[in-house]
């Protein structure tokens, strides 16, 4: 069985998952982050928007 795999660079469509997963990484690390998830989404947002490239 072969399996294949795309990657691409992530869009204003992958957001909500990104930072679901950030959100869970800032509990798991017992952070004192504090960011709401909208707030954790509009940082992610800038990000994409500024010179930030993240693949998925």
């Amino acid at each position: 069985m072969s399996v294949t795999l795309s990657i691409r660079s992530a869009d204003n469509t992958d957001i909500a998952r990104l930072v679901e997963m950030n959100k869970r990484l800032i509990e798991d690390e017992d952070s004192r982050n504090s960011l709401s998830f909208v707030e954790l989404c509009q940082r992610m947002q800038r990000w994409l928007m500024e010179d930030w490239h993240i693949d998925c």
